[in-house]
């Protein structure tokens, strides 16, 4: 079976990163994404954790680009309810 998203069974948590690109297709910005999921009731801490820094590297053309960004670690719960809500 193919993984769709990257889950760490370790932490039972998901990328918000690798949950957005797969369920957004690029319509909106990750940070307006995000906050617009917010809106149905997660609670920091125990839904997703504090944002923190990773490093994306992604390909610009002929060369390759590491940037930081932003991120969090979603339950499983909470991504799952995300999917639902975006009908992926």
């Amino acid at each position: 079976m193919n993984e769709i998203i990257k889950v760490n069974f370790e932490n039972e948590t998901v990328s918000a990163r690798d949950l957005y690109e797969s369920v957004n297709n690029g319509k909106e910005r990750f940070s307006k994404w995000f906050d617009r999921q917010l809106q149905y009731g997660f609670i920091e801490g125990e839904d997703y954790s504090n944002p923190f820094q990773k490093v994306r590297v992604q390909k610009e053309g002929k060369r390759t680009v590491e940037r930081e960004v932003e991120d969090y670690d979603l339950s499983i719960d909470m991504a799952k309810q995300i999917c639902m809500v975006q009908k992926t």
